[in-house]
Order: C-alpha cells, then sequence, then structure tokens
C-alpha cells in the first residue's frame, strides 16, 4: 500500500511538472522573451559600472572610436562583458524589418565574434524585431565596430541590431522594455552612430550641442529632431540606460573629420561624439537653439521650377541644416491662397510681375519638409491678394502647425514661445504697415516685462544696398532700448552688415533664402543664421547659402564664402574680436 501511495506521489509531481513546464513554453511564446529569465535579472540589476556607451563608425574617427572602448573597458573592468547589443543605423535600408537582426558569426582577423543566437531568435519571435542575415552583408555600422568588440571584449557574444529611420516611437519603448527586462547583469548596450553630416564644421559643432544637451537630459521627444543618423537607436540607447538605472551621460569627445584631418571639407564634414552612461542622475536641459532665414518666395520663376522639378529640389542637398533647432524661422514674403498666380511669365515692368501667391500645397510640404515652424508675414507682400489673401495664409499655417507673426493688420500680433522654461517673444517690424516704429517700442517694452527673451525680426531697409542705411539703425538702436534682445532683418535681398549695440546683435539684412532673382552674387549669396543659448552666452553661427542658376540652394562654395564673411567683417561697425568672429563664421556674445 505505501508503495502505491508513492508511485501516485511521484506520478502527480511528474503530471505537474509537466504542467509547469508547458505554462512556461506557453508564455515564452506570448511574450517573445524569457519570463523565467526575467524574474531572475528584475529592470535595471546589473553588475557594470557602465551599461551603455555612444561610438563612431566611420574609419576616420577611428581613434576616437579605440579610445570610448578602452575606456568603457576599464569601467567595466570588474565584472566581464558577456553580451553586448550593438545598435547601427540600417544605412541601405536593407531587409523588410524596421528593426532587423543576426544569428550569424562574424570572422574577423582577430578571431570569431559569436552571436548570441538564442537571445536573437527570442527577439525575432518578439515581433518587434526580423532576423534576416542577409541584411547586414554591407552594414559598416556594425562590421566597423566589430574589431573593437573583440579586441576589448573578447569572450562577449553579440546582438547585432539594425534600425531604419521611422521605427515608431512605441515600438522603441516596448523594444527597450523587452531589452531592459530580458539582458543580465553583464550586457553592454553600444550605439554605432555618427551626428551631423553634409554641413560644415561650425554648424556641425552646433548641432552636436543640441544632440548632446538630449544624452545628458534623456530628452527622447526631442531626439526626434537631432542631427544624427540613427534616430530610433538614439531612442532607444536612452530609453534601455534609463530602465537600467543608468542616467547620467558621460561627453567623452565631441569632433568631426573637419578637425580630425585638418580641412574643412565643406558640405562633406561628418561630426562624431562619443560617451557613456553610468550610475547618477540625468543632467537637466539648459540649451535651445534657433535659426532665421531671409524671405521666402514660392512664386513667379521659384513655382516654375517646383513644376518641373518639385518642391523637394530646392534645398536637397542642405536639408540636414534645418535638423536640431528648436525654432527654425523664415520671412514667408507672399501669400499661400487657391488662387491662381498672375506672376509666372512676367518681366520686370509687367502688370503682376510682383504679385505672388504660394501654392498651398507645396507650400505646405516645403515648411514641413524643412522644419520650419515658424514665419513672419510682416512685409509688403502678404497682403498681394488682399485680405482673402492673408486670411488663407493664416489658416494654411494653422492647419500645418505653423506659427507665424506679423500680422499687417493687427497691432499686437506676436508670438510667445515657451522652450525648456524660457519664455520668447517673437515681434514683427513692418515698415510698410500702418503700425509705427513708437507703436512696436511699446509693444516691445512690454513683452520684455513678460519675457526671457525679446526677438525683433524687422522687414526694411532698401532694396539691393550692402549697407545698412541710417534709418534702419535708428530704429534698431530703439528697439533695443526698449527691451529688444536680438534684430533679425530682410527686405533688401542682399546681406547687410551686423552690429553689437549695448551687447545686442543686430543683423540688418539676411538677404534672400528662396527667391528667383539670379541676376547678381549678392542676391544669390545669403545668409543663414544660427544661435544656441547656453547660460550666460549665445552662440552665434553665421552660415552663408548660394542659390544657384537652377534655383536650388545649397552652402556658398568656399570662395565665395570667405568673400562674404570678409566683406561683412570690414563694413559691420564691431570690435576686432567680433571682426574675427565673423570671418570664422562663428562668434560668441556674454549675455550679461
Amino acid at each position: 500500500m505505501r508503495r502505491v501511495q508513492i508511485l501516485l506521489i511521484i506520478a502527480i509531481l511528474i503530471i505537474g511538472i509537466f504542467f509547469v513546464a508547458s505554462y512556461i513554453k506557453k508564455n515564452q511564446s506570448q511574450s517573445g522573451f524569457l519570463n523565467l529569465q526575467n524574474a531572475l535579472v528584475g529592470n535595471g540589476t546589473t553588475s557594470l559600472g557602465v551599461v551603455s556607451f555612444v561610438s563612431p563608425h566611420h574609419l576616420v574617427a577611428e581613434k576616437m572610436t579605440d579610445d570610448i572602448f578602452a575606456q568603457v573597458a576599464e569601467k567595466n573592468k570588474n565584472s566581464s562583458v558577456k553580451r553586448i547589443i550593438l545598435v547601427s543605423p540600417n544605412h541601405f535600408n536593407l531587409g523588410t524589418g524596421w528593426a532587423i537582426s543576426s544569428d550569424a558569426d562574424w570572422n574577423l582577423e582577430a578571431g570569431v565574434v559569436v552571436s548570441d543566437k538564442r537571445f536573437v531568435s527570442e527577439l525575432g519571435r518578439s515581433g518587434l524585431v526580423h532576423v534576416e542575415n542577409d541584411a547586414f552583408q554591407k552594414e559598416h555600422g556594425i562590421e566597423n565596430l566589430l574589431p573593437y568588440v573583440k579586441k576589448y571584449f573578447p569572450k562577449a557574444k553579440i546582438m547585432p541590431l539594425m534600425m531604419r529611420d521611422g521605427f515608431p516611437v512605441e515600438k522603441v519603448d516596448e523594444l527597450a522594455k523587452l531589452l531592459a527586462n530580458n539582458s543580465d547583469g553583464k550586457t553592454l548596450f553600444i550605439l554605432s552612430a555618427d551626428f551631423s553630416h553634409y554641413l560644415e564644421q561650425n554648424i556641425s559643432h552646433l548641432h552636436d550641442e543640441q544632440t548632446i544637451d538630449v544624452l545628458s537630459s534623456l530628452d527622447s521627444e526631442r531626439a526626434s529632431n537631432v542631427d544624427i543618423d540613427c534616430v530610433p537607436g538614439l531612442q532607444l540607447l536612452m530609453k534601455f540606460s534609463a530602465l537600467k538605472g543608468f542616467e547620467k551621460f558621460t561627453l567623452e569627445k565631441n569632433s568631426n573629420s573637419s578637425e580630425v584631418l585638418g580641412k574643412n571639407f565643406l558640405g562633406e564634414n561628418t561630426s562624431y561624439v562619443t560617451g557613456y552612461y553610468e550610475k547618477g542622475q540625468k543632467k537637466s536641459r539648459d540649451n535651445l537653439s534657433l535659426m532665421f532665414l531671409g524671405d521666402l518666395m514660392l512664386d513667379r520663376d521659384v513655382r516654375t521650377l517646383i513644376a518641373r522639378k518639385n518642391v523637394d529640389f530646392i534645398t536637397e542637398k542642405i536639408q540636414r541644416l534645418f535638423w536640431g533647432q528648436d525654432l527654425n524661422v523664415a520671412n514667408l514674403e507672399g501669400p499661400i491662397t487657391q488662387d491662381k498666380t498672375v506672376s509666372v511669365g512676367t518681366v520686370p515692368g509687367d502688370k503682376g510681375h510682383f504679385s505672388f501667391t504660394f501654392d498651398s500645397v507645396e507650400s505646405a510640404k516645403f515648411l514641413k519638409d524643412n522644419r520650419i515652424n515658424v514665419v513672419n508675414i510682416g512685409n509688403n507682400h502678404i497682403l498681394n491678394f488682399k485680405e482673402s489673401g492673408l486670411q488663407s495664409t493664416k489658416n494654411v499655417l494653422t492647419e500645418n502647425g505653423v506659427d507665424y507673426f506679423g500680422d499687417p493688420m493687427d497691432p499686437s500680433n506676436y508670438l510667445l514661445k515657451n522652450i525648456n522654461g524660457k519664455k520668447i517673444a517673437l515681434v514683427s517690424y513692418n515698415q510698410f504697415s500702418h503700425i509705427g516704429t513708437d507703436e512696436v517700442s511699446a509693444l516691445i517694452a512690454k513683452l520684455k516685462q513678460e519675457n526671457d527673451l525679446v526677438i525683433v525680426y524687422a522687414h526694411w531697409g532698401t532694396e539691393y544696398e550692402l549697407q545698412e542705411t541710417k534709418n534702419q539703425i535708428e530704429k534698431a538702436h530703439q528697439f533695443i532700448d526698449a527691451g529688444a534682445d536680438l534684430i533679425i532683418g530682410s527686405h533688401p535681398h542682399v546681406v547687410e552688415p551686423l552690429e553689437v549695440y549695448k551687447n545686442k546683435m543686430i543683423f540688418y539684412s539676411l538677404g534672400n533664402f528662396v527667391f528667383d532673382q539670379y541676376f547678381s552674387e549678392d542676391t544669390k549669396t545669403m545668409l543663414a543664421v544660427s544661435l544656441a543659448i547656453n547660460g550666460n552666452s549665445t552662440e552665434f553661427v553665421l552660415e552663408p547659402l548660394y542659390q544657384e542658376r537652377s534655383g536650388q540652394l545649397v552652402l556658398t562654395p568656399q570662395d565665395k564664402r570667405q568673400a562674404l564673411l570678409e566683406r561683412l567683417a570690414n563694413d559691420s561697425e564691431v570690435d576686432y574680436n567680433i571682426k574675427q568672429g565673423i570671418r570664422a563664421g562663428h562668434l560668441t556674445i556674454s549675455n550679461n
């Protein structure tokens, strides 16, 4: 009898184990990850000193890559890294998924880097990642870092992951949780990424400052606007690090190919950021960035160009210029309506030659694609199609999420923005409006009492004059005396000098942004001004742009670029240090 009872107990135990195993297997299949491992690991549990870091994959930056790997290996020397999650952009858009992994091993001269096949397989079952080995054949974002993985973490297995831009943010959140919850205490996350591309080293540095601020503040929402070749990878890095409890970002180095090679690769510059996450608190955001552009006109020959080439053609070679800033502000030199153009095909002297209207669909696409999120409408062309054209313009802008200010029919049409707790007021002065200088000055004084920064966008001056007028100078000084912190000018269609008055910057004219005035080098050469406010100082980058006869915008070629900056330095009534800054295209003004 006792033997029968024992056999019965054993049978019950066997059946129980069978049902438990079936339950675990079912749960694994449903989640795509090891729930038993979840219970053992726990969210945030790790024995590493550094849980994640950023490294370049550009071979020009190989010393920076070696340095960051060596530093992280040293910080993790007391805990052997067993697994590496290596995330890269999908440079060639290969494969079929938003995120793609591989379970193949990698044969290097230094030996084999072994894939964590079980982890890759389970990740593939999650539905968030496709396992496609063939997609990795050309991906240098992975291949270029594997020798460093083998050198500094020789025992680690690898889980490579290519991510395509456009990966939905909610899926990034889900993937970060899966990776964090199912990574043991010896898993290291590496983001293989290069940053600002195809620009010039001054603006690259300014863009990188915004990116570093995002990394330090773990601001994943702002990550979608930074100048990087893998936005979802950046978001995944920050979310993974935060979930593991590693929120302190330490910047190791920021440089670019121009600095590394000692030559300004205008339009071909690539920038690099290295740094890592360790235990500690994230920093609060302490940076904001704005960019100002000149006159934007999308009718007449520009409309014809858009019809022939499409609207993307105009800024195709400089689109990354518009990345990274909190606000991109331009002067919208005409109304957006459904009315038929009257300027196409005309020549100076013809009726309608100076009456503009911009196509609503093409205008909205241009503004959205180039991240222009604020426009000044205080100019001499906004009423070309009367009040109905003005109202249509405001409707189109509002529908497409573009803020505006400067309505010539409304004396109090200013714009207030709150960026990271800093209150900014944007005010228009339009010399062609009935709203006079004194009214604008009174508005500036009122707004200054309630805001941290008051910026005046002024439509003034004399067309095609390379020097500001006495009238412009007097009005600019009056606005600053009233409380303005920065003045941006447009209307002359050429770039005019700048001035520092009471420690405030005045740009008398940025010239054109998009226009069909191909008759002189001065009208084809223009200026974009970017600025970053960092604590007690404001950093300005002067970026000359050039409109080719084809109508396409490019970074101004080196000879024309230097000629413009030299002219501005010589003609501007500023001290020696500011002149030198103008020549370099980069200067800093104290906010005190």
